[in-house]
């Protein structure tokens, strides 16, 4: 029986492992196909994808975009990402990320307001890239003591920065 893995993510997003870390974790575990599907970015994609060349696996490029619906956050996984869309996405996504960071600081003001002593300096040294997202926020909280469950952190955190970027598969379909 063959398993797939078609929803990972890598440092890049909210991942704990590097893309050539996913390649070998996913080798151990018996995984012949998975696809790395960081939230808004692409930047791991190369590294994933060489780091799968001539082993027995099929990496697939993807991405997972953050958007809003209805005043709901949205996830749309996109998969089989061509090598000649990913400059087109990192252009897409750019605006997102910079409104994404602006939610992030802002978030991070509160949290001193409120009494916390976190640095939003300090959370975006250990993101990769100083790509910083819900998780590594609540993952500085958990660290100092102020929190013991990231995940009851993230579901009560507001959401704010979100932008509708669906035109994006508009733009990988032509």
């Amino acid at each position: 029986m063959k398993i797939c893995d078609l929803h990972t993510h890598s440092v890049f997003s909210d991942g704990k492992y590097t893309p050539t870390e996913l390649i070998d974790e996913a080798l151990k575990k018996g995984i012949s196909a998975i696809a790395l599907t960081d939230h808004n970015t692409v930047d791991g994609i190369d590294e994933f994808l060489t780091a799968a060349k001539g082993r027995n696996i099929q990496a697939i490029a993807g991405v997972e975009l953050s958007t809003e619906y209805k005043g709901k956050e949205l996830h749309i996984v996109g998969l089989f990402i061509p090598d000649d869309a990913l400059p087109k996405i990192t252009q897409m996504v750019s605006s997102y990320r910079k409104k994404k960071q602006e939610a992030n600081i802002n978030t991070v003001d509160r949290l001193i307001a409120d009494g916390y002593k976190v640095s939003y300096e300090r959370i975006k040294e250990n993101a990769v890239n100083g790509n910083i997202n819900r998780v590594h926020i609540a993952d500085e909280l958990m660290k100092m003591g102020y929190i013991n469950s990231i995940i009851r952190f993230i579901n009560n955190l507001p959401i704010d920065g979100l932008i509708h970027i669906i035109n994006l598969f508009l733009v990988l379909i032509k």
